[in-house]
C-alpha cells in the first residue's frame, strides 16, 4: 500500500511513462491472459479482419496499463485534477432525482476508467454517492479498492448490504454498480457482442424492489488521460412486469463497447459458462 501511495504522488504524465515501459513486459515477455484477450475479441468481432482485431487489441493493451496507473494516482490526485479530466455532459438527469429525493441505481459497465467514474459524484456534482461492490479475493486489493472509493468522502457497501442501507438512508443517494459481469444465482441469456452471453438480472430485481430509477453512466475515452460521461435513463417506476431494465441496459452497453472496443475490459473471462 505504502509502494503504491508513492507512486501515486507522481504527475499523471510520469505515470504515463511508466506505463508504456511496462508495455512490453506485460504483454511481449509474460503474454498477461493473451488467449483470453484474442479469444474474446475474435469472437465479438468476427465481422472484422484480423487486422481491425489485432489493433483493438494492441490499444486495448495500452488503455488497460493506462488504467491501472490512473487508479493508483486516485490515492492522492486532488479534486480540482479529477474534474478537469473527467466531465458529465448531462448532470441534470441525475440532480433532477436528487432535488426530487429520489435515490437511484447507477449501472456501469467495465469501460475504463470506471473508477474515476464511481468518485465523479462527491467530486463534481456534491452529492451523496454509495458504491455497491462484491468483495475481491485478493485481500490487499480489497483494501486497496477501499481506500479509493471512499478517499472523496463516497461510501462502500457490498450488495447484500443495499437493500437495508436504503431503508435507514434518510437522504437521496446514488448508488452505483459496476453490472456487466454475472454475479448472482439469478440469470438471463442473451446475444450480445455477437455471442450466447450470460447476464444477471438483479437490475430489475433492485429497481423494481426498491422502486428506483436506473441510470446507465456511459463513458468515453476522449484522449490520454480525460474522459466524459453520459448519463443515459434506463427506466424509472412505476414498472412493468418481467424483464424490462436489462435488456435496455445490454443494448446501451453494447452499443459503448462497439464505438469504443478498445476500452472495455476484454482480459476478463466473461464467456467462462456457455449455455446447456
Amino acid at each position: 500500500m505504502f509502494f503504491f501511495k508513492l507512486l501515486s504522488y507522481l504527475p499523471l504524465r510520469v505515470l504515463y511513462i511508466l506505463s508504456d515501459l511496462v508495455y512490453p513486459i506485460v504483454w511481449k515477455w509474460i503474454g498477461y491472459r493473451k488467449e483470453v484477450i484474442h479469444q474474446n475479441i475474435e469472437n465479438a468481432f468476427p465481422e472484422k479482419s484480423e487486422s481491425e482485431r489485432s489493433q483493438i487489441i494492441a490499444m486495448f493493451q495500452r488503455n488497460l496499463l493506462d488504467f491501472i496507473v490512473e487508479t493508483i494516482k486516485l490515492m492522492t490526485i486532488s479534486k480540482e485534477e479529477l474534474n478537469s479530466r473527467l466531465s458529465v455532459s448531462n448532470p441534470e438527469v441525475i440532480l433532477d432525482y436528487f432535488n426530487n429525493n429520489q435515490s437511484m441505481l447507477l449501472t456501469a459497465s467495465h469501460q475504463f476508467n470506471w473508477e474515476w467514474m464511481v468518485t465523479f459524484g462527491r467530486t463534481t456534482l456534491g452529492y451523496p454517492f454509495t458504491s455497491v461492490y462484491r468483495p475481491l479475493r485478493d485481500n490487499f486489493f480489497d483494501r486497496l479498492a477501499i481506500v479509493i472509493r471512499t478517499r472523496f468522502g463516497g461510501k462502500l457497501i457490498t450488495s447484500d448490504e443495499l437493500i437495508e442501507d436504503l431503508k435507514n438512508n434518510p437522504e437521496s443517494t446514488a448508488y452505483s454498480m459496476v453490472m456487466d459481469h454475472v454475479t448472482s444465482k439469478h440469470h438471463y441469456w442473451t446475444t450480445f457482442l455477437s455471442q450466447e452471453t450470460l447476464f444477471d438480472t438483479s437490475i430489475d430485481y433492485l429497481a423494481k424492489t426498491l422502486d428506483m430509477p436506473v441510470v446507465y453512466p456511459k463513458l468515453q475515452k476522449v484522449k490520454r488521460g480525460f474522459y466524459s460521461v453520459e448519463l443515459i435513463p434506463i427506466g424509472e417506476p412505476p414498472y412493468e412486469q418481467g424483464l424490462t431494465l436489462l435488456p435496455r441496459f445490454i443494448e446501451e452497453i453494447e452499443k459503448s463497447i462497439r464505438e469504443q472496443p478498445e476500452t472495455w475490459l476484454w482480459s476478463h473471462r466473461r464467456w467462462k459458462y456457455k449455455r446447456i
